[in-house]
């Protein structure tokens, strides 16, 4: 069932969707596998993106979506020199931080690992 985004009956006092059953995802930047966290993160957001929210425009999602990752991704947010257009869309976002979050591969600590 498509929560339809645009009706009175699901807008807060702020004018903001107010679903009490679906809560907002959360990066937790503490977790101790960040990658792993991040995918969690980034597919629950697309989930509801997709699901409740399908007919929200792109800049709308993108707004919620620096809200849900919070201070410490708002920081690295701003160090990406986004162009306004850039800026309005998830997808730039999502693939930002999946690069952020890819695992490097490290030559030395994989060549200290395998001789030892």
């Amino acid at each position: 069932m498509e929560v339809p985004y645009n009706t009175n009956n699901n807008m807060g006092d702020t004018g903001n969707p107010v679903y009490p059953y679906v809560q907002s995802p959360v990066l937790n930047w503490e977790a101790p596998e960040m990658v792993s966290e991040w995918e969690h993160f980034e597919a629950l957001c697309m989930l509801i993106f997709k699901c409740l929210w399908k007919n929200m425009p792109e800049e709308k999602k993108a707004a919620h979506l620096q809200l849900w990752v919070g201070r410490k991704g708002n920081e690295l947010i701003k160090t990406w020199e986004l162009t306004e257009d850039q800026a309005k869309k998830c997808d730039i976002y999502y693939r930002k931080f999946n690069d952020y979050f890819e695992p490097r591969f490290n030559i030395r600590l994989n060549h200290y690992q395998s001789c030892s």
